[in-house]
């Protein structure tokens, strides 16, 4: 699995996103995009609506309701750290990036989970992501779908079950997700987008090393 390792003098590893979508796929829909790609996503003015600091203190909150924990967020608002740790987007959708927070996620054990990210303007985020990593025994599964779920939920809308085309839970759906992932062997699958409200949801799936990395994106 890539990773982007900040230094010990800032704190916290951040795993590389690349472009990720949110809705169940056909066989020839799959890519085979590598996790080390670029995204490109584009965000309206509007942002998300809340501020970084309010977003990290109340997902934290529903996550330790939920049995997983998240760090406080280190802060990148100087250009070469930015370019460093939360170099995520292609070309003019990576200059848009002036502000970045990173956290940690560990699960009821104390294990490593995975990272949620945030970017936008210093005062307003436009995107936020999530990435976990999933052993080859799917352990950190109901995790991963927690994470998801609580995103959705509280950065988009609670209306998942209302306005998915797909009839299907979130925990269904990722459930297929995986499911069609592993069956079809594939290094890489990364879904169609789905729109809620004025926010988009993108779901990526990559087979590495350690077992899954399984990303999630949120975009005004």
């Amino acid at each position: 699995m890539n990773k982007k390792i900040i230094p010990a003098g800032i704190g916290i590893a951040i795993l590389v996103i690349a472009i990720i979508s949110f809705a169940f796929i056909s066989e020839d829909e799959t890519a085979t995009i590598q996790s080390d790609e670029k995204i490109t996503a584009k965000t309206s003015d509007s942002g998300l609506g809340i501020t970084y600091t309010e977003m990290n203190y109340e997902l934290k909150q529903i996550l330790e309701e939920n049995a997983i924990s998240m760090s406080s967020p280190i802060k990148l608002d100087d250009l070469r750290a930015i370019w460093t740790y939360c170099n995520f987007f292609q070309g003019e959708e990576q200059k848009l990036v002036e502000h970045c927070t990173s956290t940690e996620l560990l699960d009821a054990d104390g294990n490593f989970l995975g990272n949620i990210h945030a970017f936008g303007s210093p005062d307003d985020p436009k995107r936020i992501m999530a990435v976990i990593q999933v052993d080859p025994f799917l352990n950190q599964k109901e995790d991963a779908k927690t994470v998801f779920s609580v995103l959705t939920n509280k950065i988009v809308c609670d209306c998942w079950n209302v306005k998915n085309d797909e009839g299907l839970s979130m925990n269904d759906w990722a459930e297929a997700y995986i499911t069609s992932h592993i069956s079809a062997g594939k290094p890489t699958t990364v879904s169609n987008t789905i729109f809620l409200e004025d926010r988009s949801i993108q779901m990526k799936l990559i087979t590495n090393a350690e077992g899954y990395e399984w990303q999630f994106l949120v975009t005004a």
